[in-house]
């Protein structure tokens, strides 16, 4: 191989004479091709300047296309490569000058080309300087294989599979021969914890050594597939990409509601769901015709970003910001491409523009959530209700009770039509018998502060001082500085969906202020609005009941923008239905107002009674505002009764109003009706608040009108939304244009990536999926396959499997099936050290697969070989041990933790309760990531602090030590004999004879010690929450347990050799 000289400092004359003269060719065995050679030099050292970056290529030269890079320069001074002539060749003529203001790339850019990169250069250019669409771009080939034929037939394992066929070839390319096949029993702990995470059992290995009938290999990986832990131990990988936790991430990092996603995606695996469904389902389940629960579920997927409800958040802003992650997620994890930067700018290395960014983006920019989220009792919309059997038993019932109830009250009033028209006939006048509950006039603030109640005098509102008394509509009234409250506790119940009631009074809004909280008995901003509100919303106002705004709630809003500078006669109306129909605003007794949500699902518990005016926590108040003379009733005004509270109950004149007025007027005096609405308010309670107590989790939901998506200069929320920068929903055309007859939303989406034709999703799948078992992918950059990433090792069988997997009808356990019966895969990790000095990855694939077991893998093995673990599938998440104090330590507002107790405490790590900002340390130490964005590909480190935690970790000190009670009963005396016991339960085979007489002299030492420190020998054996065992010597178990451990740090225990 040649020597690679830098050129940085090297003379440019002398390269040209040494390439010219020494580098006639790279090797008269190597052919140079584009995309291995070529490529990936012009886009690390080029393309910064000469990319696809409009706003960075000063140029306008780009080598990344051919039609740029081929044809004429902008400025007319020749080609940058012309096929077969270096001297016409502008580029290479400014690489290899020795003029420093001439070359390229520039001397201090640190990017200069070494003499083995300038000749491949030159090779390339002599040979005809041919471009090649970019190889994760190109089809996948419909016959990959076509070099290498398989013999099924074949007595060599090696020749009876194309997939090994095809690693053959290579071996055979570079001078190399595959290994050895592994041991039996090395191959199956090794299959067995690749496939479900955890070990074999002694039954299970004893049971394969003597199994030597045909098939024996096929019957131990069918039985894994078919096994419930199969779907657990995949989902890790795919949980690690979907960025899912069960929290929320950001500052206090409240607990959220997940889990039932996380158990969707094991039995998604268990199932053997396609995988193009698999992606479906997540990227658009909701969109699906008759979507089932379960396929919208799925789509929580696209939820999982971490979320703020720090005080001062902008909500715009935040909801960019889970968009643009959306777009990051849906990019790395299903499409193998890094679009992050694309946000900002177009791509600097691959062709996606910014615009084809926010194109991207449009499809995920279209559900109806706030931006912020309150704590782990109030879920952010748009949200799924997942009932369990009784529950869901419940919400029918009540259900059926609502809508029957509804059905009366519909009845009892049509049945008035019977009666109206006599009424109406003889009616002339109507006289005001109504008492109201509270009445406000506010023409004094009392000594104590306190605003006068006319009814009661007990329950008199009470203001802050900094509000003041100003001429109002009828006397005084207040002003309030919208940052100051006027409370009026006791009054109007709680303001619930379910309540029955009017609040009525005099405003005058000023000019100045367009967005402001007038009455509430509600949260604000930063807690999705829970609880009831009338409040200026541009100009309108807004009459709203939520559990969390916008997606669970009821609202309505004025048409219009309300009169300012003058006063103005309000009153809000609600009759209990908990439905938006129930809601009226009246504005000077006019009702002119306009749907905005009515899909109130549980209970707001907005919590307490009355209502505030002018002033909430965190949000705009009304300021500058005035308020005057505040009338509440315990019931829904009809408007002839707004009318004459607003005119101090004068009489009222038949022609004022038109018939529906005062059919409505004659229901509201009906005894019949009143009864049947208020049969209606109690179902409307007892079916939301039947709904509150059921699970609820995050998913997608589309709005009935799109939001509009614009290109964000530098990915901010605020920048300029002009007409020319709006995008509508699109795919980037270097990937593909998404056909015009597809759904122009997330649907259309899937189906585009999952089209057989498509050229990433599946290249982007096998490849993960070939990374579970051999660690490195044939790419080994899972999360770029684009010109920065890796190229693939073996791209005809990355073709070869993509292929075989589409037309399996994208089945998973048939691809694993191939991967882990392959020749490839049975070899042995064991090799020389030739061969690892020439191959330290294994890319050529020239031995198994050897790696550190992951840190859910190496927890889940000591609770297994233990006997300690509960393998109960799915459920909310567990609390095992922790440092105590260790989530409020990183921040004092977060919920206390609470350990778990019985068999929760040994559940698989898979059902670990995953905190954001504080991940399980005992995992975090082995490389677990902490889930706050989506991650392809683990790192896999070898540190101390590794040893200490399996040595220390009470997790692993408890197993250790039921492990050793266990060693002791099947081996009472003899210590070789125990040894050997607990070395095949944890590495799957008896210790060697160097292992052997060093596990025995620890015994003996250990045990020498702790019988004469018997203290130290039971307080060992008290670690953990289960029992120890009874009538153990506590010495010779305390020993036994320190073999255990040492066993557990051994590279055979913790390695998949």
């Amino acid at each position: 191989m040649t020597r690679k000289i830098v050129v940085k400092g090297l003379p440019a004359a002398f390269l040209v004479i040494w390439t010219l003269v020494f580098g006639e060719r790279v090797s008269s065995q190597e052919q140079i091709t584009f995309s291995r050679d070529i490529q990936p030099l012009i886009s690390d050292r080029c393309l910064v300047c000469h990319g696809p970056d409009a706003s960075a290529n000063t140029t306008g030269l780009r080598l990344d296309i051919a039609v740029s890079a081929l044809g004429e320069l902008p400025g007319g001074e020749g080609r940058a490569f012309v096929a077969g002539d270096l001297e016409q060749s502008v580029a290479w003529q400014r690489m290899t000058s020795d003029d420093s203001s001439y070359r390229m790339p520039p001397i201090d850019s640190g990017l200069g080309l070494s003499t083995d990169e300038i000749t491949k250069i030159r090779q390339w250019i002599m040979d005809g300087a041919r471009y090649e669409q970019h190889w994760s771009l190109r089809p996948i080939d419909d016959n990959p294989s076509k070099s290498v034929a398989a013999d099924e037939a074949a007595t060599d394992a090696w020749q009876r599979a194309t997939l090994d066929r095809l690693v053959l070839a290579r071996l055979k390319a570079e001078g190399l021969g595959p290994s050895p096949e592994a041991e039996r029993w090395r191959w199956l702990r090794r299959v067995t914890l690749d496939l479900t995470g955890l070990p074999p059992t002694a039954e299970e290995l004893e049971s394969f050594q003597q199994d030597a009938l045909d098939g024996a290999y096929d019957r131990v990986v069918d039985r894994l597939l078919a096994s419930p832990h199969f779907g657990e131990h995949m989902a890790i990988a795919w949980l690690d990409a979907a960025r899912y936790a069960d929290s929320y991430g950001y500052q206090s990092d409240q607990l959220s509601p997940t889990w039932p996603y996380r158990d969707w995606v094991v039995r998604a695996f268990n199932e053997n769901l396609p995988y193009d469904r698999f992606l479906t389902q997540q990227l658009a389940g909701d969109l699906l015709p008759d979507a089932t629960a379960d396929q919208i579920l799925a789509t929580a997927f696209n939820r999982l970003h971490r979320q703020t409800n720090e005080g001062g958040s902008i909500e715009e802003e935040w909801r960019t910001e889970y968009a643009a992650d959306r777009v990051h997620t849906f990019g790395s994890a299903m499409l193998g491409m890094t679009l992050e930067c694309a946000r900002c700018h177009d791509h600097k290395y691959d062709t996606i523009s910014q615009r084809d960014y926010y194109g991207l983006f449009a499809f995920f920019n279209n559900i109806d959530e706030w931006g912020t989220y309150h704590d782990s009792s109030r879920v952010p919309t748009p949200t799924l209700l997942l009932p369990d059997e009784p529950q869901q038993q419940v919400l029918l019932q009540t259900e059926r009770e609502r809508s029957a109830a509804e059905g009366h009250y519909r009845a009892a009033v049509a049945s008035l039509t019977e009666t109206f028209p006599q009424w109406h006939t003889s009616f002339r006048a109507w006289t005001v018998d109504l008492q109201p509950s509270a009445r406000f006039s506010l023409d004094e603030i009392t000594a104590e502060s306190e605003l006068r109640n006319d009814i009661d005098a007990k329950m008199a509102g009470k203001t802050s001082v900094a509000n003041e008394m100003v001429e109002g509509y009828r006397g005084n009234a207040l002003r309030l500085t919208g940052d100051d409250a006027a409370e009026f506790p006791n009054v109007a119940g709680g303001l619930n969906a379910w309540d029955r009631y009017t609040i009525a009074c005099w405003l005058l809004v000023p000019s100045e202020t367009q967005t402001g909280v007038i009455i509430h008995r509600q949260g604000g901003t930063d807690v999705g609005f829970f609880g009831t509100e009338l409040g200026l919303y541009a100009g309108r106002l807004r009459f709203s009941t939520a559990r969390f705004w916008p997606g669970n709630a009821i609202a309505i809003e004025t048409v219009n923008e309300v009169p300012t500078d003058c006063w103005i006669h309000v009153a809000m109306v609600n009759d209990g239905s908990g439905r938006a129909a129930g809601m009226q605003l009246y504005v000077n007794g006019q009702a002119e107002n306009r749907l905005l949500r009515d899909n109130l699902e549980k209970a707001p518990a907005a919590g307490g009674t009355g209502f505030v005016v002018g002033e909430r926590f965190r949000s705009p108040g009304f300021k500058n505002g005035r308020i005057d003379e505040i009338v509440v009733f315990d019931l829904p005004l009809s408007r002839v009764e707004i009318v004459a509270q607003k005119n101090q109950w004068a009489s009222v004149d038949k022609d004022q109003f038109v018939r529906d007025d005062w059919l409505q007027f004659y229901a509201s005096r009906d005894e019949k009706c009143q009864a049947a609405a208020a049969i209606v308010a109690e179902t409307a309670q007892k079916f939301l608040e039947a709904r509150t107590p059921v699970l609820e989790t995050m998913v997608m939901r589309e709005m009935p009108t799109r939001r509009d998506t614009y290109v964000l200069a530098r990915g901010q929320y605020d920048a300029p939304k002009t007409e020319d920068r709006r995008v509508d929903c699109s795919t980037p055309a270097a990937i593909g244009t998404m056909p015009v007859t597809y759904p122009q939303n997330r649907l259309g989406l899937a189906m585009w990536l999952t089209n057989p034709n498509h050229p990433l999703a599946a290249r982007v799948a096998v490849n993960r999926i070939w990374q579970n078992f051999f660690e490195h992918g044939l790419v080994a950059t899972a999360n770029d396959f684009g010109r920065q990433g890796s190229l693939p090792t073996h791209p005809e069988l990355l073709d070869y499997l993509a292929r075989q997997f589409i037309e399996s009808g994208w089945d998973t356990k048939a691809l694993c099936r191939r991967i882990v019966l392959s020749a490839t895969y049975r070899q042995t990790s064991a090799c020389s050290l030739e061969l690892r000095r020439r191959d330290p990855e294994n890319d050529l694939l020239a031995r198994g697969p050897s790696r550190r077991l992951s840190a859910e893998m190496i927890r889940d093995l000591a609770l297994s070989s233990s006997g300690l673990m509960s393998r109960e599938v799915g459920g909310p998440p567990v609390s095992p041990y922790q440092p105590p104090n260790l989530w409020r330590e990183n921040n004092s507002m977060t919920p206390a933790y609470r350990q778990s107790v019985g068999k929760a405490l040994y559940r698989r790590s898979l059902y670990t309760v995953w905190k954001r900002t504080t991940p399980m340390p005992n995992m975090l130490v082995f490389d677990a990531t902490s889930r706050e964005t989506c991650t392809m590909q683990r790192p896999s480190t070898n540190t101390p602090m590794q040893a200490l935690v399996l040595l220390n970790d009470i997790q692993f000190v408890e197993a250790a030590r039921v492990l050793a009670e266990q060693a002791m009963k099947a081996s009472p005396d003899d210590i070789d004999q125990r040894i050997h016991w607990i070395f095949r339960r944890l590495a799957g085979r008896p210790c060697d004879a160097f292992e052997l007489q060093t596990l025995h002299e620890l015994y003996d030492t250990q045990v020498a010690d702790l019988q004469q420190d018997s203290q130290t020998a039971k307080a060992l054996l008290a670690n953990g929450e289960s029992p120890p065992a009874k009538d153990v010597p506590a010495a010779s178990a305390a020993a036994t347990m320190y073999v255990v451990q040492a066993v557990l740090n051994a590279d055979a225990t913790i390695w998949k050799r």
